[in-house]
């Protein structure tokens, strides 16, 4: 993730699908756009500069299996920079197919 508020919890999460066909609904200061069956796969502190990045292991979270299709996003606080007051927003989602 970039572009995050510093030093804040973000939480990547994956879904099996889309709500309202990959418009999102309204969630927080954002919109959420992974639904389906949904798996929370971890939580990490942004870096001082608004990265985020989870490592290595969070297949075996997911149950990932090749020729999957999963969908991508995360949720992050937002105290200072948030728009409509709700104090978290989220990024935008991301969909990977996996091959073996």
């Amino acid at each position: 993730g970039d572009d995050l508020p510093a030093s804040q919890p973000a939480l990547l999460f994956q879904g099996t699908g889309f709500l309202a066909g990959g418009d999102g609904v309204v969630f927080g200061d954002g919109l959420r756009c992974v639904d389906g069956f949904v798996v929370r796969l971890s939580v990490v502190t942004s870096t001082p500069s608004g990265a985020a990045t989870w490592g290595p292991g969070l297949g075996a979270v997911g149950s990932w299996a090749a020729g999957q299709t999963l969908h991508f996003q995360a949720w992050y606080r937002d105290p200072a920079g948030s728009p409509c007051g709700s104090l978290f927003n989220l990024t935008n989602a991301l969909s990977v197919t996996l091959v073996p």
